[in-house]
């Protein structure tokens, strides 16, 4: 076996002030551990990704290639995705390609398609996931609540979703999930099993129940043919623990979504450790960061948790956060299918704090070997969640001895330094390669909030860009008619919060006699929500969340079946995104075409009414009309609102001046249509 040949044996001896400690180890093929899964990220939970496809072309493929392209940045081996559901999982909804029993579904809604070709194409052999958050109303059953009313009929709609990616998009879906940190379903996920074997994805795994600790997986654990019917138990923030029965099951175990933390220097330190110690404390073969890429608003909850931030495409402007080349300590230097050495036996925790592990590829003549070591201080490294108890880190001296019939001459050497209280950082810093003495030996002196990666297999490479555009706030002059996006598309630089809204082609011509572009709220009946299930108004925002005096204003239509009540514009929209959507306060313009009627709200709910009445003329369905709603700059503390609607006045009064973002939405599910969207700032004094 080429294992025999070349596998490596690692022992640590350590000394701090004089103390010291060994490790020994036996080497032999049983020092050989669970099998690596990989290191990836998730696009989705939701809508992280809502910004970056609206990048130029030159910087989207700079910002993807420091994400996926290997040995270049982050080099992510697991890509997984949301299944969209047209219900708001976090930063807001993303879009559902079956919204609707009765119609077929459409594989050009929303974007994690292009996320998934996208990473394919920069590295064929990267592992793909996919998950549902939400689910369309009509699998919800007669209470709305639950996507296992009718397991087979849920379980067709997920291999619809597989079957889109494959031959609509090119890309095979590798581990497919259950319902995101909701109740799992054992006969779901054996039916699931039977329909995937059915359609030809035998080959896709299935990973559960994707819950938020180890005991949402005990039904799982006590059902053996569940349990075979499943690859790996997945949890979520685990606190690089997991338990005993998991482990015992023999299966895969994995932090299928971990780290959420915000990407300073701390949630670096988070992102370091976790990547060890996931499996030196909890046996755990892969793990995911939510989320991918901050490509949302910053005033969205959670903003910049994440390995790296683009949400300025109009500027082109983005971030290289350190947690890329955290990943690339791992990443670079491995692929999935290598195997961790056992704790004892190549893995574990150092005796004055820090933790090790290594990982060999045996597949070839002689075996490739890398070290990944990390000496993260607790403070230093804290995660959003869960908390954990305190540890100690000091520095140390580390030799580390290699045995077996494959002794490298040398190692290379990648050194990062997460500095704090003044000291610089170090980034994924080649160092000179490491003599191995005769003996198998070499040491490395280890100080605090450091990673190294020391491997017979190459350098590593810091990939680059010669130039990031400088940052700029949203422009204050915003013109869009929809007719540069492609038709089934999400407006741009515009984040539904709950609903969904598409670019539709117009059956009709404008008053020029040219076919146009708009958008349309899509989402007929309430999704099986991952959020709060009273959230129901779509509504989409965006602009200068710091914009206080400005003009809004937008051409609106009730078509003529299955429309919404109502429809509106809105601004200084603050307080509630996501899944606190129903605390969003602002200013809220809204039309009813049953009774041709208006009113002014404060809230999202409308439950702070300013005013209402009649609207000058009548509204008919199938016919545009404009809505504006201004804010005029009267003093140092207030401002004038004025809402328009077909030109004429409706509403006026002072109001101490707000600011946050613009956006439009309907006032129910049903079908709502939009275009000629205009936003001018204005200056103080400026009406």
């Amino acid at each position: 076996m080429a294992w025999l040949a070349g596998v490596i044996g690692v022992c640590v001896l350590g000394s701090v002030l004089g103390s010291s400690s060994s490790y020994d180890v036996n080497i032999s093929p049983s020092a050989v551990g669970r099998q690596f899964d990989g290191i990836g990220a998730i696009s989705g939970g939701g809508a992280t990704s809502k910004l970056l496809f609206n990048y130029e072309e030159q910087y989207l493929d700079q910002i993807l290639d420091y994400l996926f392209l290997p040995g270049f940045g982050a080099s992510l081996q697991i890509i997984k995705v949301e299944i969209g559901g047209g219900g708001d999982s976090t930063e807001g909804t993303e879009a559902c390609h079956w919204p609707n029993e009765w119609e077929e579904p459409n594989f050009g809604r929303g974007y994690e398609w292009r996320v998934l070709a996208e990473a394919k194409r920069r590295n064929p052999s990267i592992r793909t996931a996919a998950l549902s958050w939400s689910w369309p109303g009509f699998l919800g059953g007669r209470l709305g609540s639950s996507p296992y009313s009718n397991v087979t009929l849920t379980a067709q709609y997920t291999v619809s979703w597989l079957q889109g990616a494959r031959d609509v998009h090119g890309v095979i879906i590798d581990y497919i999930g259950v319902w995101n940190e909701r109740p799992s379903s054992n006969e779901y996920i054996l039916t699931l099993r039977k329909a995937l074997d059915a359609a030809g994805f035998a080959n896709t795994k299935i990973v559960a129940p994707d819950g938020i600790n180890w005991s949402a997986a005990d039904a799982i654990l006590a059902n053996q043919t569940v349990l075979d019917s499943i690859y790996a138990v997945g949890t979520h923030y685990p606190g690089t623990f997991s338990t005993q029965s998991a482990v015992g099951t023999g299966k895969p175990l994995w932090a299928s979504e971990d780290y959420s933390t915000y990407q300073d220097q701390v949630g670096n330190g988070c992102w370091a450790r976790i990547l060890n110690n996931n499996f030196v404390n909890g046996q755990m073969t892969a793990t995911i960061a939510w989320n991918l890429i901050t490509s949302y608003y910053d005033n969205l909850p959670f903003p910049s948790c994440s390995l790296t931030t683009a949400n300025q495409p109009w500027s082109g402007h983005y971030q290289v956060n350190p947690n890329i080349w955290i990943a690339a300590h791992t990443t670079q230097f491995t692929e999935p299918g290598w195997h961790y050495l056992a704790i004892g036996s190549g893995s574990g925790n150092l005796t004055h704090g820090g933790s090790y592990v290594s990982l060999v590829d045996d597949s070839r003549e002689v075996t490739r070997f890398t070290m990944v070591i990390q000496t993260m201080t607790y403070n230093h490294s804290i995660c959003i969640r869960p908390t954990i108890p305190y540890f100690d880190v000091a520095p140390q001296n580390a030799t580390f001895y290699l045995s077996g019939d494959y002794i490298p001459e040398s190692l290379f050497v990648r050194y990062t330094k997460i500095g704090f209280n003044g000291e610089d950082s170090v980034a994924f810093e080649q160092l000179p390669p490491v003599t191995v003495g005769p003996d198998g030996s070499f040491t490395l002196e280890l100080g605090l909030d450091e990673v190294w990666t020391v491997s017979s297999v190459w350098a590593g490479h810091k990939g680059g860009h010669d130039y990031i555009p400088p940052a700029q706030q949203f422009p204050q002059t915003y013109v869009d008619n929809f007719e540069q996006q492609p038709v089934y598309a999400e407006p741009f630089n515009f984040g539904p919060q709950t609903g969904s809204f598409e670019i539709m082609e117009a059956a009709d011509e404008d008053d020029d006699g040219e076919g146009y572009r708009f958008v349309r709220q899509y989402i007929l009946q309430a999704p099986v929500k991952w959020c709060n299930q009273g959230m129901t108004r779509p509504i989409a925002v965006g602009g200068r969340y710091s914009a206080s005096h400005q003009v809004v204003r937008m051409q609106v239509r009730f078509p003529s079946t299955n429309s919404t009540s109502g429809i509106f514009i809105g601004s200084w929209l603050r307080g509630g995104f996501g899944c606190y959507l129903l605390k969003s306060q602002g200013l809220f313009f809204q039309v009813d075409h049953k009774k041709s009627t208006f009113k002014i709200g404060k809230n999202y709910v409308f439950t702070d009414i300013i005013a209402k009445g009649d609207l000058p003329s009548a509204i008919q369905r199938d016919r545009w009309y404009q809505l504006e709603l201004r804010t005029e700059y009267l003093n140092s503390t207030h401002s004038v609102v004025k809402a328009g609607f077909e030109g004429e006045n409706v509403f006026t009064q002072a109001m101490q001046t707000k600011n946050g973002f613009v956006g439009y939405g309907t006032a129910s599910y049903g079908l709502g249509d939009f275009r000629n969207f205009y936003i001018q700032g204005l200056q103080s004094g400026e009406n």
